[in-house]
């Protein structure tokens, strides 16, 4: 019912170096306009910076 952080990470699989990866990308996106799109140019998403800088509502 209850884990501690290592029994925690053993069932999600997340090392470390993943989990200190998505804390930068994580800050980034908080931080930065961040829009992401997929190889043919769909955009997939944009956070409020971005669409704020580009005056969408």
């Amino acid at each position: 019912m209850f884990w501690n952080k290592k029994e925690k990470a053993k069932q999600t699989n997340i090392t470390p170096t993943y989990q200190h990866e998505f804390n930068v990308m994580t800050s980034i996106k908080r931080v930065f306009a961040y829009i992401e799109f997929t190889p043919k140019g769909k955009i997939i998403t944009a956070n409020e910076l971005f669409l704020s800088t580009v005056s969408v509502d």
